[in-house]
């Protein structure tokens, strides 16, 4: 088959759930035309580069981030976000149906792209998303049903909304769960997705340490932490997400300024702890191979405060604010919480294969 499937560039959450199935689908030989942007796309292009000859790749613009710090703010950039959002959005299925006429595709596939369809040929088209519905500032009910409503607009265009987290007890909880505006009936819950492996290898590192986040909160966050790290004993590596800099050695810490996906995965294998954001695609990772974690989410990311506040109410993963971080308290505390050790990527893959190639699409799986 020639599949279209697009992957959103608002962070690299969406590449690295992507990429399982994106494998997938290449290991079972259909041709791939990836649709993404900035460093999203570069990253993709590292990722797949040997695949070059079934992966092409199209760079257009993505939407802009409907988040803002305060509750006023995100009231009045919300509104002006939606006409702005439904231009970008026409203007993206525009080019998908104009690309459809040169191109035969049989599948279209997006994560968190919502153009990506094509209502005059109706071919297949699948939404991967866990944002059903935003969290805004203040947790204003109202508004989190005006994003849900907002969002389940789209849902029409597509046959199927594949949802990555578990139906029951979820990883995401009001994010997708919930639902008042959909038809639940076209929601698939696949369970976790995650570009890291389990692995049972020996952990030898006490610890493992990322800092991200958009500027200036990323720095903030790793000074706050560099003024603490020389307190840590044993064996801990930590990432700055900065293409700056060099390796340098913090009493007990090897900080290093940017791991590759491989290096990562590697880390990862390798701890049974983790002080991070509290990023969705973070907690999948987790929960494949059970590491706890102190988390600190970026200041005005709602969607990261929510979850660090959901997990710390569940008992799962510990959360403090980033301004209020004390390590040495805060790992022995978060070493209390229960984590989560939950679902197989490979798994995940397979029920989306299913959802995408047994939906009545007149198409066999390979």
């Amino acid at each position: 088959m020639r599949i279209m499937y697009a992957v959103c560039s608002w962070g690299f959450g969406h590449v690295t759930r992507s990429l399982p199935i994106i494998r997938k689908l290449i290991k079972e030989g259909h041709e791939l035309t990836i649709i993404t942007c900035g460093k999203p796309k570069y990253m993709l292009m590292e990722e797949l580069g040997k695949y070059e000859d079934q992966v092409r790749f199209v760079d257009i613009i993505d939407y802009p981030l409907p988040y803002t710090l305060h509750w006023q703010a995100f009231l009045f950039k919300f509104i002006a976000f939606i006409p702005e959002m439904f231009y970008r959005i026409q203007k993206e299925n525009d080019w998908v149906i104009a690309e459809c006429k040169k191109k035969k595709y049989d599948m279209l596939i997006s994560d968190n792209r919502y153009g990506i369809y094509n209502r005059l040929q109706k071919l297949p088209s699948f939404l991967i998303t866990h944002q059903l519905r935003m969290v805004a500032p203040g947790r204003f009910k109202f508004m989190e049903w005006g994003t849900e409503h907002f969002v389940s607009l789209f849902q029409k265009y597509f046959k199927g909304v594949v949802v990555p987290d578990f139906e029951d007890d979820g990883l995401a909880g009001i994010l997708c769960h919930d639902m008042k505006y959909y038809d639940m009936s076209r929601v698939h819950y696949i369970g976790a997705l995650s570009d890291f492996p389990h692995s049972d290898r020996e952990h030898d590192l006490d610890g493992y340490i990322s800092v991200s986040g958009p500027e200036p909160q990323r720095t903030i966050y790793e000074d706050m932490l560099r003024g603490q790290i020389h307190e840590l004993k044993g064996n801990w590596i930590m990432s700055l997400g900065t293409t700056k800099g060099k390796v340098e050695q913090v009493g007990d810490v090897k900080v290093f300024p940017y791991l590759t996906t491989k290096q990562r995965i590697d880390i990862l294998s390798r701890t049974d702890f983790v002080i991070s954001r509290s990023g969705y695609t973070t907690i999948m990772d987790l929960s494949m191979g059970g590491q706890k974690a102190l988390f600190s989410p970026t200041p005005g990311q709602t969607e990261q405060e929510y979850l660090s506040e959901y997990h710390n109410e569940k008992g799962t993963y510990m959360s403090v604010n980033q301004e209020s971080v004390d390590l040495l308290e805060g790992i022995k505390e978060a070493k209390k919480f229960a984590g989560v050790k939950r679902g197989s990527t490979d798994k995940a893959v397979e029920a989306a294969m299913d959802i995408f190639f047994g939906m009545d699409n007149g198409r066999e799986r390979r």
